[in-house]
């Protein structure tokens, strides 16, 4: 194992260098202006070192952290999906640079831009966004939260970063910006311009979740004060977890199977689900639920914990692996359990849905007696035709939901964290290490909907599902304290992660309303809030006449996008959220 990483750090080093005889031929251009000679210069000066040796200028230390992430992807064929955090990291090295006159503050300005440009360049901003995949680029970068020592992180390099990202009207890299209860006012107004101006690409990670999610879990303090964000929603602890997180469960689906009893996909998936029908009352119609699921559940994570170890095989990290905390002492591969934490995070899509479902058969069924539970899913099966059909979803609609802030969808979303992650503790996966859960979605609450039948919370065939947090666009017709306090009342101790990406009205917002927002939705302690800010005038315009808004970037999910980019039916989608006030 550690001649088959010596090996890719032997390949690292050829390749640095490589940038530095390529760089030193260039100079010998003679029609080179005296900029580019300098930056050819500086390239065959810090590629003989770094990244071998540790950077020494703030120049050296912006290609560190951009070469460190592309080179793994070569050697190793993975993807590190972050830049780390360059405001945290690489502010001691910028702070030299300036007092020693090495580098201005405008030449500092001009490497911000050209390394976000770099990331931004990947891939075509404008090619239209339909499918699943289309304008993921998977590069994030993390900004803000605090040091090692607690010290909050908000500095001439978070500001130039900022600032930078609107002023070169960057989508990528995706702004991971780690906020809390106490982060300065300044930084979270400067979120809430960018914002406001129609620049949303933000996952803003909460430190008061995240921090004390950390300790819990047996990290050292420093360790957990300097975690970083990754992929679309994670928080992950640089060099010492490699969480397997891209595991997506649909709840609905066993409701689904229980409600319109598909047999041919309960064959081939060998499970069995118990149809809802017979149920006498909300208690026992709530256990059949819960059974089916967790019992298909358990089923997948043996799955995983059985056939897990094969991609070692198949698929090992060598170099990577050494570079994480145990690594090398145990010499092993990480995706054969060679570092201490490697959990596998289970994804709970969909579970909005799930308890709206259940919240309105317990009412219209069992409290109020508009019909019984037979004929209340004959009407789901039958996609709620006909006029009965109607009535019935007006009532399944006028039911309480998840985020309507009552005491009883709030205990039942509650009652179904607590019970799942009760029920999987000590189910080890093929790493020896846990299970996680999480709450969150990407494209697939629109194209999973699309693929799934009428369900009791008044959805249609086909209808888009619920994300992460969110509550149902359906549903919802609370504002923002309502949703804020519904979220606050949750066992996010029960989770890994989260997300709820919520839609704010731009009338009714201002950078000083977001700075009290977001530091509120942190003492609420969910882990992680994705925000746009738009008009519904100002998106129906932009279709209509999308030459007048080319910079207009929207959160779409996991991911930003121009919203001049979105398809037809993803710009309607975009359009039709429930927007907070």
């Amino acid at each position: 194992m550690l001649e088959t990483a010596l090996v890719g750090f032997d390949t690292i080093r050829d390749i640095q260098l490589a940038f530095a005889r390529e760089a030193q031929m260039r100079l010998e251009d003679k029609s080179l202006d005296e900029r580019a000679r300098r930056n050819f210069a500086r390239i065959a000066e810090s590629a003989q070192r770094c990244p071998w040796e540790a950077p020494k200028t703030f120049f050296e230390g912006l290609n560190t952290l951009w070469f460190t992430r592309e080179i793994l992807g070569y050697l190793d064929g993975l993807m590190n999906y972050t830049l780390g955090r360059p405001d945290c990291w690489l502010y001691d090295l910028y702070r030299a640079d300036i007092d020693s006159g090495r580098i201005t503050k405008s030449e500092a300005e001009d490497l911000v831009a050209r390394f976000l440009i770099t990331a931004d360049c990947h891939h075509d901003k404008m090619r239209p966004v339909d499918s699943y995949s289309d304008h993921e680029m998977e590069i994030p970068m993390s900004l803000g939260g605090c040091d090692k020592n607690g010290k909050p992180v908000y500095n001439e390099l978070t500001r130039m970063f900022l600032d930078a990202h609107i002023g070169t009207q960057c989508v990528f890299p995706k702004l991971h910006c780690r906020i809390a209860s106490d982060s300065p006012q300044e930084y979270l107004k400067k979120i809430g311009d960018m914002l406001m101006s129609g620049h949303a690409v933000f996952a803003l990670l909460n430190d008061d979740r995240y921090i004390p999610q950390y300790i819990s879990d047996g990290f050292p303090l420093e360790d957990a004060r300097d975690y970083t964000g990754c992929g679309c929603w994670n928080g992950f602890i640089d060099s010492v977890t490699d969480v397997d997180s891209a595991n997506y469960f649909s709840i609905i689906r066993t409701l689904e199977l229980a409600i319109h009893k598909d047999k041919k996909v309960e064959s081939e998936a060998k499970i069995r689900i118990d149809s809802l029908d017979g149920a006498a009352s909300y208690e026992q119609l709530r256990s059949i639920a819960y059974r089916n699921f967790i019992r298909f559940f358990r089923n997948a994570m043996s799955e995983y914990t059985r056939y897990g170890r094969q991609n070692g095989k198949i698929f090992p990290h060598p170099t990577y692996s050494m570079c994480l905390r145990g690594g090398i002492e145990s010499r092993r591969d990480t995706t054969e359990g060679g570092i201490p934490s490697r959990p596998r995070m289970i994804t709970l899509g969909f579970l909005g849905n799930v308890v709206d479902s259940l919240l309105a058969m317990k009412n219209i069924c069992f409290q109020k007696n508009i019909c019984t539970l037979k004929e209340l899913l004959d009407a789901v099966r039958s996609n709620w035709a006909g006029e009965r059909g109607q009535q019935l979803r007006e009532a399944a609609l006028a039911s309480p939901y998840w985020g309507d802030g009552s005491p009883e969808s709030c205990a039942e979303m509650s009652w179904w964290m607590r019970r799942i992650h009760d029920d999987i503790e000590g189910f080890e996966n093929d790493q020896g290490d846990a299970y996680r859960l999480a709450i969150y979605t990407y494209r697939e609450f629109l194209y999973w909907g699309n693929a799934t039948k009428a369900t009791p919370d008044g959805r249609r065939d086909g209808d888009q599902l619920v994300q992460g947090f969110t509550p149902s666009e359906y549903r919802c017709k609370t504002g923002l304290t309502t949703v804020f306090n519904a979220i606050g009342k949750l066992p996010h101790e029960c989770l890994w992660a989260s997300n709820a990406n919520l839609t704010f009205d731009k009338t009714a917002m201002s950078a000083d309303i977001f700075a009290a927002v977001l530091r509120v939705y942190a003492k609420k302690c969910g882990h992680l809030i994705q925000p746009n800010c738009n008009s519904l005038e100002e998106l129906l315009d932009a279709q209509k006449h999308p030459e007048r808004h080319q910079n207009i970037v929207v959160k779409v999910c996991g991911f930003s996008a121009r919203f001049v980019a979105l398809s037809k039916r993803w710009q309607d989608e975009v359009i039709s959220r429930h927007r907070l006030k």
